[in-house]
């Protein structure tokens, strides 16, 4: 039997749902997600269509009675519960969806099960394939996966906060962060740890890099929901996983990273005349567990990204109050070099 956990789904639009188009019951879903989705970051395909045959075939779904929907999210394909779980918690005010994820895997799929196998008896079937309205039919892509108007113009965290200035960035650095679909980046970094027990207690707890010459780096980008992304960095054996997003009426025209019970606000300039500038970030706040830390208790993060040719190119420098200087680590990123192990 298939476990339907997690599927790599790279090459693949973030935030596209393949459904049964024939089903009532999936239907109705699509419209609750039409509906819900103010942001307007989600896409559909029917199973029945070209391009959704093709996708349930490569994820290894049934077309004559699909055993499930799916979601791609964060460059992997979330099937049965996990797949409604994932939608539901990036739309407005139901992130709280997520705590079904502690209910165990075999569970929460057995409740689905006992649903989708019954769901044309109890919701009925129609004998074509859903068809969208003019006024939502944008939001649905039948053909091809590629950089189709339906997932064109989509606005990055980045291109909203910069917004003319945008431009100016060079090339290298605008593709990070204009992302329409999933990055893959591999490279090198040059890591340095202040001396000390403080300060490598505090790297080790936030998975902050080990020191060395010669790092090997990978970093995977991901469209994650209406103007949210998520970052997965890798720096020989230590990872780190972070969501950015704008901030909200608490922290007005900032950046916001995430990770575990921290919230961190970042300012966002270009440095640099004409083009192409430097990018730098510079930490204005911090949250733990949503409260805000006073200035003098607060780290101080500087990170500036620039470019060499096709290069990605970035210094980060950390330190903490009464500990002191903590970390600091530089290096270039690649989305056409080999794979950072292959580097070894």
């Amino acid at each position: 039997m298939r476990s339907w956990r997690p599927k790599d789904a790279r090459g693949l639009p973030n935030g596209l749902i393949l459904f049964d188009g024939v089903c009532v019951l999936c239907s109705r879903s699509v419209r609750f997600v039409l509906e819900h989705d103010r942001d307007r970051w989600f896409r559909f395909t029917p199973i029945q269509s070209t391009l959704g045959r093709a996708l349930a075939e490569r994820l290894g779904i049934s077309l004559e009675t699909p055993e499930t929907n799916a979601v791609i999210v964060r460059g992997r394909a979330h099937f049965k519960a996990d797949s409604a779980i994932e939608v539901l918690q990036r739309l407005p005010r139901r992130s709280w969806a997520r705590v079904f994820l502690l209910v165990p895997q075999t569970f929460r799929n057995f409740v689905y099960d006992c649903v989708a196998q019954r769901r044309y008896l109890l919701f009925g079937r129609t004998d074509s394939c859903m068809v969208p309205t003019p006024d939502i039919s944008a939001r649905f892509v039948f053909d091809d996966a590629g950089e189709t108007p339906a997932f064109a113009g989509r606005l990055s965290p980045f291109q909203v906060l910069l917004g003319a200035e945008f431009a100016r960035l060079p090339a290298a650095v605008r593709r990070v962060h204009a992302l329409n679909g999933s990055l893959k980046t591999t490279g090198r970094a040059k890591v340095s740890v202040a001396e000390g027990v403080l300060p490598w207690l505090v790297c080790r707890l936030a998975g902050l890099p080990s020191p060395g010459q010669d790092v090997p780096v990978n970093v995977e980008f991901h469209p994650d929901g209406p103007l949210r992304e998520y970052w997965e960095r890798r720096f020989g054996e230590r990872r780190y996983a972070s969501t950015m997003h704008i901030g909200n009426q608490r922290a007005p025209g900032l950046l916001v990273e995430r990770f575990g019970p921290f919230a961190l606000e970042f300012h966002l300039e270009l440095r640099g005349e004409g083009s192409p500038a430097s990018l730098c970030w510079s930490l204005t706040g911090c949250r733990l567990f949503g409260v805000r830390l006073p200035q003098r208790a607060r780290p101080r993060i500087e990170c500036v990204e620039r470019a060499d040719g096709e290069y990605f190119l970035f210094d980060i420098d950390v330190a903490f109050p009464v500990i002191g200087h903590v970390i600091h680590y530089s290096g270039w990123l690649s989305a056409d070099a080999p794979d950072a192990s292959e580097l070894s």
